[in-house]
């Protein structure tokens, strides 16, 4: 199947970015399958309540089908920035301890993603795990870096992976900048907590509404009601 690079390139950074070793092939492949299945279904439902315009139905659950994919694709893939985001100021302070503990940088890499620990966050070991391959199939850590922040669209990584070939081209230690960065992360994460903790009562006042509007109204107004209709008008 003949398709644009460019397309295919940002196709696979999408399924890489949602943990999904998939090829862009197999992708439009699954697309196209659950756009099948759904218009059978619709076809299905429009037969069993006896609707006359079943090829309305069948193009409406296939869109649903095709789309819903997309969807579960990007849901997972920001899923996965937000668990990146939460654990990578962690990931630097450990980092900077095997760096500490006279590692290089290769070596401190591959000894967190060997870490049981990483297991918690699947998405990121998955990830980490991918960079220290290639650094072991011969490609630069810089690089390996990089290419991991332009996958996950991530400015930390990509933060990392300027300050590694900074550190390597000057000759000096990257500890340092582990821990500014290990700070503005955590400072990043704070911000984030207290925007949605900021948020929450907005949210809980309309959940609130939802609940307890139609009992307020019922108490309020249902004796003004009784006494109307009782009244001899």
């Amino acid at each position: 199947m003949l398709l644009p690079a460019e397309w295919s390139r940002a196709q696979r950074a999408r399924l890489a970015r949602a943990g999904l070793a998939l090829e862009t092939e197999a992708y439009l492949s699954l697309r196209l399958v659950s756009a099948l299945c759904c218009a059978v279904v619709g076809v299905m439902v429009g037969l069993a309540i006896k609707r006359v315009d079943l090829q309305a139905w069948a193009a409406v659950a296939a869109a649903f089908g095709l789309f819903g994919v997309d969807w579960f694709v990007d849901t997972r893939g920001r899923a996965n920035g937000a668990l990146l985001r939460r654990q990578w100021p962690h990931f630097l302070h450990r980092l900077r301890l095997c760096l500490l503990a006279g590692m290089s940088l290769e070596r401190a890499l591959s000894t967190l993603a060997d870490d049981p620990d990483m297991e918690r966050g699947a998405a990121f070991g998955r990830q980490l795990g991918e960079v220290v391959r290639e650094i072991r199939a011969g490609v630069s850590c810089e690089s390996a870096l990089a290419r991991w922040g332009e996958l996950a669209q991530a400015e930390e990584v990509m933060a990392l992976a300027a300050a590694a070939e900074r550190s390597r081209a000057l000759g000096l230690p990257l500890t340092a900048g582990l821990a500014r960065q290990a700070s503005m992360a955590r400072d990043r994460l704070r911000q984030e907590y207290l925007g949605w903790a900021n948020g929450l009562p907005a949210r809980l006042s309309l959940c609130a509404m939802f609940f307890f509007l139609p009992a307020i109204l019922i108490i309020v107004l249902l004796p003004s009601v009784l006494s109307f209709l009782r009244s001899a008008w």
